[in-house]
């Protein structure tokens, strides 16, 4: 089974995750947004994420 794949909008100046997307076109929106609206540079980070699944345990 392979990992998920994951989309962080990463703000490195200022060293804060500014979202975690599922989707690369949503992550690269927010980035653009950002961007737009801050003048800050950020970039999207991909990441492969582990998944905690719950165990069910049967008696």
């Amino acid at each position: 089974m392979s990992m998920p794949i994951l989309f962080q909008v990463y703000d490195y100046d200022n060293d804060r995750c500014l979202g975690t997307f599922t989707d690369y076109d949503e992550a690269e929106i927010t980035c653009a947004e950002y961007q737009n609206n801050y003048g800050e540079p950020v970039e999207v980070l991909v990441e492969e994420a582990e998944l905690c699944l719950p165990q069910i345990f049967t008696a």
